[in-house]
């Protein structure tokens, strides 16, 4: 990639180079971590905002649930460590995407990061639409990480994979569990990792000591299981609402 981090669109990976990085990643038995930075990872990474991020509406359901600078750290930390790391296009139809690829390549310059590969940050979206991941996929023993992934698991068998374990990932806090789980459990090739925030900062962690490959999954997860009815606004206030419920009032004392 060119050392003039600013132009980091144009060295974007293909979803088809993605898939043979994977397949070539995993036939040398070599870690490769892929990990997709995203309005809220970029917002925290460049300039933390205590509070926007009390005042995020989606902050728990995005296990966003740590000390803003600890995780301004731990997220700059992860995009330096990140093999293939996924950003927003400044030729996006979103005008929000556009803002946030102008907000990124501020950053890598400010902080002189220069990642190896890059893909758009849609790229999971893209790779569960390409049948070479998916027969890649089958020849793996396939790890499912975060609070969708008991829902997820017939449907990823249904379509031959064989999943070795389901764990779950609610926020920032359940970090280091996970880690210490996948890394010392053998019987796996490929952690695919919805989890919001922390998957970001998990994936190239647990790829790097583990010689494996993580994948932040994110919200493909939810369309293998939604279809095109996933929304995410609508499933994300369906978390906050259980999520309420479940939290105890504080007494007025």
């Amino acid at each position: 990639m060119s050392k003039i981090t600013g132009e980091y669109e144009n060295h974007m990976l293909e979803t088809s180079e993605v898939v043979n990085l994977l397949i070539e990643a995993s036939l040398q038995k070599k870690p490769l971590s892929l990990a997709r930075f995203g309005h809220s990872e970029i917002s925290l990474a460049w300039t933390t905002y205590p509070d926007w991020v009390k005042g995020w509406k989606y902050r728990e359901y995005n296990g966003a649930t740590d000390n803003p600078q600890k995780m301004q750290e731990a997220i700059r930390e992860s995009i330096k460590l990140t093999d293939i790391v996924g950003f927003h296009r400044s030729t996006s139809k979103s005008e929000e995407d556009r803002r946030f690829a102008q907000i990124t390549k501020e950053m890598l310059e400010a902080l002189q990061i220069v990642p190896k590969y890059v893909c758009s940050a849609w790229i999971t979206h893209q790779l569960i639409k390409n049948q070479q991941f998916w027969d890649w996929l089958c020849q793996q023993k396939v790890v499912l990480v975060g609070r969708r992934s008991k829902d997820a698991l017939p449907l990823f068998q249904k379509k031959g994979i064989t999943v070795t374990n389901i764990i779950n990932l609610e926020g920032v806090a359940d970090i280091e569990r996970v880690y210490k789980l996948l890394c010392r459990n053998p019987n796996w090739d490929v952690a695919l990792i919805s989890a919001g925030l922390p998957a970001s900062i998990l994936v190239p962690r647990v790829a790097r000591d583990s010689g494996k490959i993580a994948i932040d999954f994110g919200h493909a997860i939810d369309k293998i299981i939604e279809g095109n009815n996933f929304r995410f606004g609508k499933t994300a206030d369906e978390f906050n609402k259980i999520n309420a419920k479940n939290t105890p009032k504080k007494r007025k004392d």
